[in-house]
């Protein structure tokens, strides 16, 4: 199969720390406050034999972009994984970047409320088809590194 523009999109409550869709952890907005800067990081590892591009936004409660990860809205592209000679991939693309947020974007976390995900797929050039296998997967890790000032 041949895959031009394909995506698979989903959105996570922020704080669903039993995944089940509902917010069960609130971020301190007092603390947001105190942020001066940040970064957010992505790693992911692609064991499919397709190219992957990610891109990740917060929404606020009715669901609407505060913020967009890679702020210009390109996605982070990570390579097709290696495959041998029958379609079997043997060895994973992984990536890892950080992204660097200023204090105006650090603040978009005190009304977001959601974060939605969405990967895009494409077929390597020159590669016209790829064999899926169940045992195929992407796997995405995000977290947030961020510096605050601490009241003396």
């Amino acid at each position: 199969m041949g895959i031009v523009n394909g995506t698979y999109s989903d959105t996570l409550a922020l704080g669903d720390t039993t995944a089940d869709g509902r917010k069960d952890y609130t971020i301190d907005k007092q603390r947001i406050n105190d942020v001066s800067s940040g970064s957010i990081v992505i790693e992911v590892r692609n064991a499919m034999p397709v190219q992957v591009g990610v891109t990740l936004q917060l929404l606020d409660s009715g669901k609407q972009s505060l913020l967009r990860v890679p702020q210009s809205g390109a996605g982070l592209l990570v390579n097709a994984a290696s495959v041998d000679g029958e379609g079997n991939v043997t060895v994973p693309a992984n990536s890892t970047v950080s992204f660097q947020l200023n204090e105006v974007e650090v603040r978009q976390f005190n009304p977001a409320e959601y974060l939605t995900y969405a990967f895009s797929i494409l077929t390597a050039p020159g590669t016209p088809a790829v064999r899926f296998k169940t045992s195929d997967y992407v796997r995405i890790r995000v977290w947030s590194e961020l510096l605050y000032r601490v009241n003396r």
